[in-house]
């Protein structure tokens, strides 16, 4: 599916009329723009038509709380301050609502809202929908709590790794059909490649599955753009409607093989300055994901309990501390020195800060299980140098 940008009035009414997603929400946690009651728009203007292309999501569960995320779509080129009402309810005809408000959002956030719900029961099913200008409405989301005290199982649905011109979203689908409790994402929600890179199949103009935009990015408006038309996908929109999403970044929601001042896939210069990238990568990242944003947006790694049986630490083994990869070049070049390279003790992968934030963690649960969401495989992997030739060689 393609990013449609030329959108007219009558497409935009035919969409909503459809049941075009998003969501209600409670709270505000929204990165909204100014509080200036002139430069706002009320609900029942009569002169922005808008929709929810883009689905709703909700994700960061915790026992009594839970964000909500939508985004607004319009015809409009306007700088003004938009009005979204959200309910969260009960039950899924939004007759028992327990919370309801009204947030804004503008193009600062490129129209995103993103709203964290609390006062919410414990390991209750939720249900919540957005409302915008001439009350069109979203469809309505369905969202859970974590659990407190005893449970006896706890069901993740796990993923990873979605690249959009490889194929259909339909491992998305299935997770959003199943009983899962909730869905954990590993990294990579997207892919930065250019048309043609990465994951092109001999199937991907048929299936209309190009990137878009066509080039690589590495801009702010490049990333929204992607991050745009990965959520126009109806399957992953099907599943963030259904389930709440915890999610960690892997090294493509920046460029391949990123680590903390550097990627494999960034060309300085060409590609602007690696800093500026970074930056622009994690303002989207936090704009178009249910994600609880802190003070500072590069730090992620987070626990989610769930009762007495599990406690998940969500781990960044990219981003904050990571050292460059060592390249098959290098391990050749050190000889019999290659050993002591991998094991140098001054390479970081999490950095102390991160660490020693995980070992407080571990020292102070109780729980049955610790569970680890990161990226990186664990355990000893014995691979023949010949095959290392033979790799460096495709």
């Amino acid at each position: 599916m393609t990013i449609k940008t030329d959108l007219t009035r009558r497409s935009f009414i035919k969409t909503a009329a459809a049941g075009a997603s998003a969501v209600a929400v409670p709270m505000a946690l929204t990165g909204c723009g100014g509080d200036d009651d002139n430069d706002s728009l009320s609900l029942t203007d009569s002169k922005l038509v808008v929709a929810f292309g883009h689905g709703v999501a909700s994700g960061d569960p915790l026992a009594d709380k839970v964000i909500i995320w939508t985004r607004i779509t319009h015809t409009e080129n306007t700088a003004q301050t938009i009005p979204v009402e959200w309910k969260v309810a009960t039950d899924s005809a939004m007759t028992d609502v327990v919370s309801s408000g009204i947030v804004t959002t503008n193009a600062d956030i490129d129209y995103t809202v993103k709203v964290d719900a609390d006062r919410l029961l414990a390991n209750t099913t939720y249900y919540y929908q957005f409302t915008g200008p001439l009350n069109v409405k979203s469809t309505i989301g369905t969202t859970k709590t974590l659990p407190v005290g005893y449970i006896e199982s706890v069901k993740l649905a796990v993923c990873s790794c979605a690249n959009y011109p490889a194929g259909y979203f339909n491992a998305y689908d299935a997770l959003g059909k199943s009983d899962a409790d909730v869905v954990v994402h590993l990294g990579d929600y997207i892919y930065e490649y250019a048309v043609g890179e990465y994951g092109t199949t001999a199937n991907t103009i048929d299936q209309g599955r190009n990137h878009s935009p066509e080039k690589e990015v590495w801009t702010l408006a490049d990333y929204r753009l992607r991050y745009s038309q990965y959520r126009q996908d109806t399957l992953l929109q099907g599943a963030h409607q259904a389930k709440p999403f915890i999610c960690v970044w892997d090294d493509h929601e920046l460029a391949n093989d990123s680590f903390k001042d550097g990627a494999a896939n960034h060309t300085e210069g060409d590609e602007g300055s690696f800093t500026d990238r970074r930056a622009a990568a994690f303002q989207a990242y936090h704009e178009w994901l249910p994600i609880r944003t802190g003070s500072d947006k590069e730090i992620i790694y987070r626990n989610f309990k769930f009762g007495e049986l599990i406690s998940m630490n969500m781990m960044d083994t990219r981003h904050i501390a990571r050292d460059a990869s060592l390249t098959t070049d290098q391990l050749l070049a050190a000889g019999s020195g290659a050993a002591a390279l991998i094991a140098d003790p001054n390479r970081r992968l999490i950095g102390d800060e991160q660490l020693n934030w995980l070992i407080q963690e571990w020292s102070n649960s109780t729980t049955t299980w610790e569970v680890l969401g990161q990226q990186v495989l664990m355990g000893r992997i014995f691979v023949p140098v010949e095959l290392l030739l033979y790799l460096d060689t495709l």
